[in-house]
């Protein structure tokens, strides 16, 4: 195959890639939805298990009828674990933050993690960080003054609320 056979595949694919992304999500929606009404009623772990045993299944379901059991051997056990723990903790942290927001408010804080990102990456991994990066960390000012209007409005919510319980009260004691 050559070079603009390879292009050309991979243009005619578009679509193709376009249908993945939607579904991803929608079915990321989907599955956000599903884990802030489970947690109305069922307890964190319990949503955290029945969320990783049922990716397990699936992973287990797909990908070891194709690969085989040596998919999963690996030499590096404490890459694993610390893998494991950082994206258990922020399943945790994303299902905490989801049952105490609303969906489009901890979805709009989500659209930080490149941020966050980019700066840790300059920390932990000593990264250059271009021109191109410093230009999408200068957008985060926008996303702030989107999520301080979201906080203020929440605030007066619950400000009318806590105020219209409070002249109930009042009336009640009168």
């Amino acid at each position: 195959m050559t070079v603009a056979d390879a292009a050309a595949a991979r243009r005619n694919q578009v679509p193709l890639g376009i249908a993945y992304m939607a579904g991803s999500t929608a079915m990321f929606a989907g599955g956000n939805a599903v884990v802030k009404w489970q947690l109305a009623a069922y307890p964190l772990g319990e949503v955290a298990f029945g969320r990783t045993l049922f990716a397990f299944l699936t992973v287990v379901a797909i990908v070891l009828p194709r690969a085989g059991r040596g998919v999963l051997r690996t030499r590096r056990y404490r890459e694993h674990l610390q893998r494991g723990l950082s994206q258990f903790g922020s399943m945790l942290c994303w299902f905490l933050a989801v049952s105490v927001l609303s969906l489009g408010s901890a979805t709009a804080l989500g659209f930080a993690a490149p941020l966050f990102t980019t700066l840790l990456s300059i920390v932990i991994l000593n990264e250059k960080v271009g021109a191109h990066r410093w230009s999408a960390l200068m957008a985060a000012p926008g996303m702030r003054s989107r999520l301080t209007d979201r906080v203020a409005s929440s605030r007066q919510q619950h400000r009318s609320v806590l105020n219209t319980d409070l002249i109930r009260d009042r009336m009640r004691a009168v």
